[in-house]
């Protein structure tokens, strides 16, 4: 279960509303922003999941090696934490060559991140279906790529099949 509403935690008081929403929620999920890195410190050392989405980019895949690295030390502390990495808003069109490079790239990180195989491709559904308050699940006319990916992703983020409705 999906917290119902959010909400807005930073800096020491993060650590204690995550168990606070612990002992009364069966999953928390926590979307942080990229680069602070005493908020995504202090997540990591409450996660089972972590799941970082990156773009087919440079800019990504740099962040992405630091990320790999404060993801080891928190294993430290924290064995059991899974981390993955999906490909988020990847082109679809098959001359754009980003997404061949950041494949290439995941296989050469430490593998503190696991690679998800999962990409999410940048779809117009995702902005549709955004603008009327909707997931892509939701929305009509249906998107069965759209759909198949955010069933995948919910697979990533739960360690679970999607088993709701579509």
């Amino acid at each position: 279960m999906i917290t119902p509403g959010n909400a807005q935690v930073f800096g020491p008081g993060l650590f204690r509303r995550v168990m606070e929403f612990e002992r009364r929620y069966e999953d928390v999920v926590l979307d942080l922003p990229a680069g602070d890195s005493a908020v995504m410190d202090a997540a990591l050392a409450v996660s089972d999941r972590v799941v970082v989405p990156v773009r087919a980019s440079t800019f990504d895949m740099r962040t992405l090696g630091h990320l790999d690295q404060s993801i080891a030390e928190a294993k430290l502390d924290n064995g059991d934490m899974e981390a993955w990495v999906v490909l988020n808003a990847a082109w679809t069109n098959p001359r754009i060559r980003e997404l061949e490079v950041a494949r290439k790239q995941l296989g050469m990180l430490d593998s503190m991140c696991s690679d998800s195989d999962l990409i999410v491709r940048e779809r117009i559904v995702y902005q549709r279906a955004i603008a009327r308050g909707l997931t892509v699940m939701e929305y009509t006319p249906v998107d069965e790529r759209a759909s198949l990916e955010m069933a995948a992703l919910y697979s990533v983020v739960f360690g679970e099949e999607y088993r709701y409705g579509r």
